[in-house]
């Protein structure tokens, strides 16, 4: 079915240091997309120097990226590891000219520091002590991330706020295609027979991994998102983990868990705080 709508385009900029995190940060674009896109009408269109841009001879390199992609662009995100990146005519580096120039036209601009762990034969200390004195001066709210995964979660945050100032969250899909108010939960089991290995006779032995999709259908963010397996003596056993988490509208997290012989029937439960009320609800898995 073709659907109507409003294109925000989202500009990843970076030194050369953290292709992990610029993949991580497209991806969550594309997972928005997948997951929004059809009823929010609004498709995010993630830019980078290094797949997007046209080669053009005549003006700088970095002019060029400015030109193509950080004047058209409507969100900037921009992410730093262990340096700052090649310093430009006008700058301390490419990244650091893309960041000033975007935030002096007014665009909504996401800085994020990288707190995960490198090599440290990979890093040039001059470079890391300069990252750190602009850290340290920049001007502004940024971030940190530990994990592509948190960066995920942050990226998604700051687009929701994103698309409330530039207005596009209000643009309507088809009758019928909204969003349920607001949240709404939906919990599907998943299994995936994987190869284990052989046996003495050369027989291939298979083992089978369980996963719950949990996902917010609703038109409102979860917070303080907590998952447990009940009763006590169900026979499912989960691996979320003790930390609670925030689901955005659309967003979606996946549950590793393991069945066992015996017990009752499994349930669900998930607990949230949404609008500053606690709130629960159980759901059987089959």
């Amino acid at each position: 079915m073709v659907f109507q709508a409003v294109a925000v385009r989202v500009m990843i900029a970076s030194p050369s240091d953290v292709p992990g995190a610029r993949d991580a940060v497209e991806q969550s674009l594309h997972d928005w997309n997948q997951a929004n896109a059809h009823h929010r009408g609004v498709v995010l269109m993630p830019w980078r120097w290094e797949s997007s841009s046209v080669p053009l001879m005549g003006q700088p390199a970095q002019g060029a990226i400015n030109a193509q992609g950080l004047d058209q662009a409507d969100v900037v995100v921009v992410l730093f590891g262990t340096k700052l990146g090649t310093q430009t005519a006008t700058a301390l580096s490419g990244t650091v000219e893309e960041l000033v120039r975007a935030s002096e036209q007014g665009k909504p601009v996401h800085v994020y520091f990288s707190q995960e762990a490198v090599d440290p034969s990979t890093i040039d200390p001059e470079a890391l002590a300069s990252l750190r004195e602009y850290k340290r001066n920049l001007g502004g709210l940024y971030s940190e991330f530990s994990s592509a995964s948190d960066l995920t979660v942050q990226v998604w945050r700051a687009i929701e706020h994103d698309l409330g100032l530039l207005d596009l969250a209000s643009v309507s899909a088809a009758p019928g295609q909204g969003s349920p108010a607001g949240v709404a939960w939906s919990v599907d089991h998943e299994s995936e027979r994987e190869l284990k290995g052989y046996s003495k006779q050369g027989n291939p032995q298979y083992t089978t991994r369980h996963q719950l999709v949990v996902a917010n259908r609703g038109s409102a963010t979860a917070t303080d998102v907590m998952f447990k397996a009940v009763p006590e003596n169900s026979r499912m056993h989960m691996h979320a983990g003790s930390n609670a988490t925030d689901i955005y509208p659309g967003q979606s997290k996946r549950l590793g868990v393991l069945f066992v012989m015996g017990g009752a029937e499994p349930k669900l439960e998930i607990t949230w705080t949404e609008e500053g009320e606690k709130r629960s609800e159980e759901f059987f898995v089959n």
